[in-house]
């Protein structure tokens, strides 16, 4: 019994693109086993992509935020070091 659901979790794996991952979803509770549903081939890999792009979107906003922050704090330095008395000095004798 347990090894043709073993290989049908196998046989949904290798149809949504991720055999080489394994996924373990360990041992189903037995009052949820009489309506249990078999999800479509592809199921997991659908999920997967939407949660993929999230994170991808998520990513480059963080790195939107990050570059502006960068540059503001490049040209504040810059302007801080126009105007310290030690800042010119440094910079000409390099």
């Amino acid at each position: 019994m347990n090894e043709s659901r073993d290989s049908d979790r196998q046989d949904g794996r290798a149809a949504s693109g991720a055999a080489s991952e394994a996924i373990d979803t360990g041992e189903p509770i037995e009052i949820l086993r009489a309506v249990a549903v078999v999800p479509r081939p592809g199921f997991i890999g659908r999920i997967r992509g939407s949660i993929q792009r999230r994170s991808l979107g998520s990513q480059f906003a963080d790195l939107s935020w990050m570059a502006l922050t960068m540059v503001i704090m490049e040209y504040l330095s810059l302007a801080f070091g126009l105007f310290s008395p030690t800042g010119r000095n440094q910079r000409g004798s390099e």
